[in-house]
Order: C-alpha cells, then sequence, then structure tokens
C-alpha cells in the first residue's frame, strides 16, 4: 500500500494486487477513509483498506473486468465497507 499522491497525484490509497503474476492497482479514494472516521470514531486500517481492495478486485475480475488500474469511487468504498462488516 502507498499513498497516491506520491505516485499518481492522486487523492487515493493504493494497494497493488498480483493476480496470476500480474500486478492490478486498486485506488480507494481519500474521502471514503474520512466519512468513515466521521461515522465510526476510528480510522480504517491498512489491513481493512486491503481487504476492500481484495473485494473489489475479486468483484472486477468475476466480472472479467481485467485492467491495471482501478479507481474505486467515496460511494463504492462504503458500499464494500458495509459489506465486508468492518465496523
Amino acid at each position: 500500500m502507498w499513498n497516491g499522491i506520491a505516485t499518481r497525484h492522486a487523492d487515493t490509497i493504493d494497494t497493488k494486487i498480483f493476480v496470476d503474476g500480474e500486478p492490478h492497482v486498486v485506488g480507494l479514494i481519500h474521502t471514503a477513509f474520512v466519512t468513515f472516521r466521521g461515522k465510526r470514531g476510528r480510522d480504517l486500517t491498512d489491513r481493512e483498506a486491503s481487504y476492500i481492495s481484495a473485494e473489489f478486485l475479486r468483484e472486477r475480475l468475476e466480472e472479467e473486468d481485467v485492467r491495471p488500474l482501478y479507481d474505486v469511487t467515496h460511494d463504492e468504498i462504503l458500499r464494500l465497507i458495509d459489506f465486508i462488516g468492518i465496523k
């Protein structure tokens, strides 16, 4: 994981996940992290962010939407947080 501001000049937290040796970068928009903190009173952990990225990528791969880079929207991240059950 790394801050996308430094690497891509984007307001994201990026994760790189390798599938069959091929890298896929999943960019989680930072505003969803801020919303989560406001609602739950704590920050998302790196581990939780990696679960969100992995679930998003799993859904895309099941739809055969294979790309090297995905940017995940604010609302999509909040949906995934609820789906995964992060409290």
